[in-house]
């Protein structure tokens, strides 16, 4: 069993696109293309992020 990651600390969102040039899917409607940054906080001492 790998060891859960930790959650993202802070989500910087640089762009948002509609996909498929907005395309409503059946069921769930549109979906959008985020380029954004995951900024995570890791324990140096943790012997899982070791």
């Amino acid at each position: 069993m790998s060891p859960r990651p930790e959650p993202a600390v802070r989500l910087e969102v640089h762009t948002r696109e509609p996909f498929a040039e907005g395309h409503r899917f059946a069921g769930t409607g549109a979906y959008e293309v985020l380029t954004a940054t995951a900024h995570y906080a890791v324990d140096p001492f943790c012997s899982r992020t070791a």
